[in-house]
């Protein structure tokens, strides 16, 4: 515990920080830049597996009806926002949750004092985390938010709110709701090339994200096939979430994987661009 705490302090105290692939304690994201709202649908009742992220791949499962769900990430960090986030959503109300996670301003970002709140629902690996980091910081929210350990985000808060589903008071509440009957996150601590030889159970649905911006196409390609086999009968893989579709080379490429049956898209719109998704039918 100790070696990941320090790990967790070298994150934190980096001036910059250049990419050299995904490290297993790295910078998280405190909300997805996808429009998740647009295509996680049709969960209800599906085993799904999915990337942990910032957890609203997950949040928005659970909201839309999927009760079983598995985590991976290469980034350790990833699941202690998420237990973070869960814990507040189950604990504190809806203005409260958009104060702390600076939805509409960031003058309350990371506040220490509703921090304290939610501390007796904090399991105990969560909890050290998060103390560990508010002393690194002195205690000041701001400076978590302003650190390598926290992707900024500049999106204004109507974009945010409409691209994911339980930033809406009344479906915010319904999540409440919903968290209340659901058992602890099941996070496997693996990355998108170890994935299938950690998998023990088949899944009606995959959700992996942009994943495989960070990817050779050729090779990206046959790891869906090999994590295919974990797929149940008329199983879809959500393999790649691409940003401006329209002017992007990987667009270009995975449009010619349209020509099989195997494959569809489908296209995701906001205020400010549009999107495109790519699936792999079993």
């Amino acid at each position: 515990m100790q070696n990941k705490l320090e790990n967790i302090k070298k994150l934190y105290q980096q001036e910059s920080q250049e990419y050299n692939g995904f490290q297993s304690f790295d910078t998280a994201y405190l909300f997805t830049n996808e429009n998740i709202a647009d295509y996680i649908k049709d969960v209800k009742n599906k085993k799904i597996l999915s990337i942990a992220s910032s957890g609203d791949h997950y949040l928005c499962c659970l909201l839309n009806g999927a009760t079983n769900i598995d985590l991976f990430d290469i980034n350790y960090f990833s699941k202690i926002i998420i237990k973070l986030k869960r814990a507040i959503i189950e604990n504190l109300d809806y203005k409260v949750f958009l104060d702390f996670f600076g939805i509409e301003s960031k003058k309350k970002i990371f506040d220490y004092e509703i921090f304290t709140k939610i501390i007796p629902y904090l399991d105990e690996e969560t909890y050290m985390y998060w103390k560990y980091i508010y002393e690194t910081a002195c205690f000041e929210g701001q400076h978590i938010y302003d650190s390598k350990l926290i992707v900024p985000y500049n999106y204004d808060s109507e974009s945010l709110i409409n691209a994911i589903p339980y930033l809406k008071e009344e479906e915010y509440i319904k999540l409440q709701q919903i968290l209340y009957t659901i058992p602890k996150i099941n996070f496997i601590h693996t990355d998108i090339n170890e994935i299938d030889n950690r998998l023990t159970e088949s899944y009606d649905i995959m959700f992996l994200s942009n994943i495989s911006m960070y990817q050779k196409p050729t090779y990206f390609i046959k790891k869906i096939k090999k994590l295919s086999k974990h797929m149940n009968s008329l199983g879809k893989i959500y393999f790649a979430y691409i940003y401006n579709y329209q002017d992007s080379d990987y667009s270009a490429f995975y449009n010619q994987l349209l020509k099989s049956s195997k494959y569809e898209s489908q296209i995701v719109k906001d205020s400010k661009r549009i999107d495109k998704i790519y699936i792999y039918k079993k």
